[in-house]
């Protein structure tokens, strides 16, 4: 059975290298052991981390809507999302609104700050 993780504070990490190139951004609620995931199958940048940046939001929606926005605006080199997150059955209109102004605007964000 899988944990409903949808209220956990959820961490949105970023994972830069010696120059200061954004290699990776994600979100997990705990992000030592994402990381450890990376480092198993991510071998070919894994070991070029030097630094990790960690920003923690409130709940998994909020975080995956700021991990939307940093993988659109800061072009991390190995992220492979590159669509919008499902946001249909988002609970909190807080976490669609931070999308609303992205060019879909009869899209599902518009639609659940509607509802609120």
């Amino acid at each position: 059975m899988r944990r409903n993780l949808d209220n956990q504070r959820t961490a949105l990490y970023r994972l830069y290298d010696a120059d200061e190139v954004l290699l990776y951004v994600g979100i997990s609620a705990d992000p030592n052991k994402r990381w450890k995931g990376h480092e198993l199958y991510s071998g070919r940048w894994w070991p070029h981390v030097a630094r990790t940046d960690i920003e923690w939001h409130a709940d998994r929606f909020l975080a995956l809507a700021h991990e939307f926005l940093a993988i659109l605006h800061e072009k991390p080199q190995h992220n492979r999302r590159r669509s919008s997150p499902n946001t249909d059955n988002w609970p909190t209109p807080e976490a669609a609104a931070l999308l609303d102004d992205l060019p879909w605007p009869d899209g599902p964000y518009r639609k659940l700050r509607d509802k609120a």
